[in-house]
Formats: structure tokens, C-alpha cells, sequence
């Protein structure tokens, strides 16, 4: 199943949201107007059963510069307009399920010296984990690729699956292996941008290009199977010799616990700002604070999604002090 979204003009919007990039010369100068924020989208599906169906499916929406995918199923499907998308808060639009595709962003690979399409697909495909390897794929470069020459290089690459794979277990094994493409597109309702760019004085530099087939042994990868590593959770002992600023310090990393963790870590990076002022370290506080939060979670992919989620709010509370 491939769920694509289309956006629509919310009431507060005050045009209809781009679902990819405008690129042109605006006085002179080569600018770049990135994606919309769309609210609010129509939902259809589509069912490729194999790696051209999928790219069939793709190719249509290609000229649609408001349609997008994402990997998450639509939980009502009796209601497919004006659908917004969540799916982690109280009341979720999309949920996760096995899909049989997977979309890999690469993204900022350097491509210099490479001057050939075949040296550079060539330098794409080395880079793959290996479950990827001699695996064919459809192909669409990003918005921005050939504009400014090939010193970056910047595509999507479809791969159908021979067994349908749900997000989280993409998400856990990637970073468990490393894979070294884009993270991000393993989440329910990330967007995958599939709409070819609009360029606004000038022409399009991969011309009919952008997109297309790269054939090799196999017609879908085999994902092979990964079982996150189970953390023993740490024990955090205070230090009974310090008092003051840094025992106030320790006492609100003590009090970090699994429930309430958004207050209690914001409230020690403030503690630990005020006791070290413009001294303050922040690669040190955010081990400390790793540290606390693994000492309340087996798993490590639940430990990166907390750091994660409170890296915006550590940063604000250290500006604070």
C-alpha cells in the first residue's frame, strides 16, 4: 500500500502549500523557496505489488506539486478529506504498519571529481547497507540536484521489500546498523517529497532526467533481521561529598525519572546552567542527562527518541541562564 497525501488551503493558510520547491533567478540571484507547511491534506491510496508498480505509482504524482507520500496507513478509512497529520498524539490519523517499500533519502554525499551519471550512481550505491546491495531501485534526484553543478549529490532511492517492514523496525534497525542515508523519512507521517521542483525563469538542468530505473540482480531487497541490543539500566549515584549548587544539581538529576521527564530535565539543565554560568559545557550536561535518561529505559532506540525529542527544550533552557 503507498498512502500519498495531498494538500490542501486551510482557512488560516494564505495560499494552498507547496509540496515541493520553487527555484529560480530572483534578481539576479539564484534563490530557493523550500516546501510548504501544509495542515491539512486528502488522503488516497494506491496498491503497487512489485518495484514498477511502485514507480508507476510515483511517476504519476511526480508532476503534482502538492501531493506527497508517507509510509503510515490511514486509521479511518471512510474519512479521507481534510485530514491532518498525526499520528503520536492523543487522537492519531495514521498509525504504523507493514509496508512492503522503502524509500532511502541520501543526502549531502559529496560528488566531486565525478563526472559521469554512472560514476555517481556508482559512488550512491557503495554507500548502501548491505541488505541494499545489488538491489534495483527507482530513482528521483532532489529539487535542488544538478543546479549548482554535482559537488553534492542529493537523491531518493524506492526499493520494493520482499517482506513488508514496519516503520519502527526500519527506524530501530537503521540506527542500529548505521545506515548512512537520511533517518528522518523513518517516521509514520514523515512526508516523502515526490513532486518534481518548479523552476521560475530558467530551465530545468536534468531536463527529462530527474527520475528513473537502476537494474541490478535483484527486484526487492531482503531486510534481514535485527533485534535491538537490551541496555541494563544504569544506576546513578549521587555524590554525598559536594553540596551547594552542584548537590541542587544532583538532586535534580535524581529526580529525573520515566513519567513527568520533559519537567524534570528542562528543571536540571536550568540547575546546571545557573551553577556554571557562561562556563557552561553543553556536550557536558547532555551526558549527564543521557546518562539519567538511560538509567530509566531498556531500550536505546527509546533513549535516542527521548534525547531527541528534549534537545530543543535543553538548548532553551540553557539560553535561559
Amino acid at each position: 500500500m503507498l498512502t500519498i497525501l495531498t494538500s490542501k488551503q486551510a482557512p488560516w493558510d494564505e495560499f494552498r502549500p507547496l509540496m515541493t520547491k520553487l527555484i529560480g533567478m530572483f534578481e539576479g540571484e539564484l534563490e530557493k523557496v523550500p516546501y510548504g507547511r501544509a495542515t491539512l491534506y486528502d488522503v488516497k491510496v494506491a496498491y503497487p505489488q512489485n518495484l514498477e508498480e511502485l514507480a508507476s505509482a510515483i511517476s504519476q504524482i511526480h508532476g503534482d506539486e502538492y501531493a506527497c507520500v508517507i509510509r503510515g496507513e490511514l486509521i479511518d478509512p471512510d474519512n479521507t478529506l481534510n485530514i491532518k497529520r498525526k499520528s503520536n498524539d492523543e487522537n492519531p490519523t495514521f498509525r504504523d504498519f507493514a509496508c512492503p517499500w522503502i524509500m532511502l533519502d541520501i543526502d549531502e554525499l559529496s560528488g566531486v571529481g565525478l563526472l559521469t551519471d554512472d560514476d555517481r550512481f556508482a559512488k550512491i550505491e557503495s554507500i548502501l547497507p548491505p541488505d541494499f546491495q545489488d538491489v534495483s531501485y527507482f530513482y528521483q534526484w532532489s529539487s535542488s540536484a544538478g543546479v549548482e553543478g554535482w559537488d553534492v549529490l542529493k537523491i531518493h532511492l524506492w526499493f520494493w521489500l520482499d517482506t513488508p517492514a514496519t516503520t519502527d523496525f526500519l527506524r530501530t534497525k537503521a540506527a542500529g546498523e548505521g545506515w548512512t542515508v537520511d533517518h528522518q523519512v523513518f517516521k509514520v507521517v514523515q512526508p516523502h517529497f515526490t513532486a518534481k521542483p518548479i523552476f521560475v525563469d530558467m530551465d530545468d538542468p536534468l531536463g527529462d532526467g530527474r527520475c528513473g530505473f537502476r537494474y541490478h540482480t535483484k527486484m526487492a531487497a531482503s531486510l534481514s533481521d535485527y533485534q535491538e541490543p537490551v541496555r541494563e539500566p544504569r544506576e546513578f549515584i549521587r555524590n554525598p561529598g559536594v553540596s551547594g549548587r552542584q548537590a541542587r544539581l544532583e538532586q535534580k538529576l535524581d529526580e529525573i525519572t520515566g513519567s513527568n521527564l520533559n519537567y524534570t530535565v528542562i528543571s536540571a539543565a536550568m540547575s546546571y546552567a545557573k551553577m556554571w554560568g557562561d562556563e557552561a559545557d553543553y556536550n557536558e550536561i547532555y551526558q549527564l542527562l543521557e546518562e539519567r535518561i538511560q538509567s530509566c529505559f531498556r531500550s536505546s532506540s527509546r533513549i535516542r527518541e527521548e534525547m531527541s525529542k528534549l534537545r530543543y527544550s535543553i538548548n532553551s533552557a540553557l539560553r535561559k541562564r
